[in-house]
């Protein structure tokens, strides 16, 4: 994955995951914001990436 945006204040989020687990085909890691605090997930596979919640 290239540049990380968080999909509520759109800046960039440079920490690494504090949580990671498989879902359904997909790797799941968790992160915070370190700018607006929010937490997000990104779900990624060979095909597809997206986050929860989704970008504005």
């Amino acid at each position: 994955m290239s540049k990380l945006l968080c999909p509520v204040c759109d800046k960039d989020v440079s920490t690494s995951p504090f949580k990671a687990w498989k879902f359904r085909g997909y790797d799941v890691k968790r992160y915070e914001c370190q700018n607006c605090k929010s937490k997000f997930n990104v779900y990624q596979n060979p095909k597809k990436t997206f986050t929860i919640p989704s970008h504005k």
